[in-house]
């Protein structure tokens, strides 16, 4: 639910203003626990701007999370009757142990009581420097890579 929520925007730049800015770069990103940038390189300091401040100031509308809630409990319910996913389980339940931790999954009713604030607390937690690793491949001098990076995501 975390990563859907990213697509909302950030809290200077809604939904529409963030995805119009990529788009005024023609730039393809993607934002959550991974998160990508394509871009050209004149635009890289811009792309970078634009998903540092999706990540590190997300907006997380009330609104936005109750449409996001009802969309995976819908999608975790249809998930749990699909022969491929019900056939992969049971595989799972074979080859892993009891306990196993991999045997865990989301579930419609658990999705369902899950708060806003339960999602901001798993932002909080997960998402920190300590935890990250940003990796620059393309036509861009690693010097200046090193800057635009340091400039929006800090040292």
């Amino acid at each position: 639910m975390l990563d859907d929520l990213f697509s909302y925007g950030s809290k200077s730049l809604d939904r529409l203003a963030y995805q119009t800015a990529l788009d005024e770069i023609a730039a393809d990103a993607s934002v959550g626990t991974g998160f990508s940038l394509d871009v050209l390189k004149e635009h890289f300091d811009r792309g970078v701007a634009l998903i540092a401040d999706n990540l590190i100031n997300p907006a997380f509308p009330e609104d936005a999370f109750k449409v996001v809630q009802k969309e995976t409990a819908s999608l975790l319910a249809g998930q749990e009757k699909s022969p491929n996913w019900l056939s992969g389980r049971k595989l799972s339940e074979a080859l892993l142990p009891e306990k196993d931790p991999a045997l865990r999954y989301a579930r419609p009713e658990t999705v369902s009581k899950l708060t806003l604030e339960d999602v901001k607390g798993y932002y909080t937690t997960v998402f920190r420097p300590d935890l990250t690793t940003i990796v620059i491949i393309g036509n861009i001098e690693p010097a200046k890579a090193k800057a635009v990076i340091e400039k929006y995501f800090g040292g």
